[in-house]
C-alpha cells in the first residue's frame, strides 16, 4: 500500500540518487571537478544531500516507530 510516507521515501530516494549522480558527473566527467563552477556545483549538491538524508531517516523512523 502506497501510503504518503512510502511515497515520500520513494521520492526522496530518487532525489538522493539524482544528487549523487550529479556529484559523480561533476567530479569524474569534468576532469577533477570542472574548475570553479564545477567546485560550486559539487559543493551545493553535496550540501543538499544532508537534508535529503535527514528526511529519509525521519520518514524511516515514522515507519519503524509509528505513533
Amino acid at each position: 500500500i502506497w501510503t504518503p510516507i512510502y511515497r515520500m521515501k520513494t521520492y526522496l530516494s530518487i532525489m538522493l540518487v539524482m544528487e549523487f549522480i550529479i556529484v559523480l558527473v561533476v567530479r569524474y566527467a569534468l576532469d577533477g571537478g570542472g574548475g570553479e563552477v564545477g567546485f560550486w556545483v559539487n559543493m551545493i549538491t553535496v550540501i543538499a544531500m544532508a537534508p535529503t538524508v535527514m528526511a529519509l531517516g525521519y520518514y524511516g523512523g515514522k515507519i519503524t516507530f509509528p505513533s
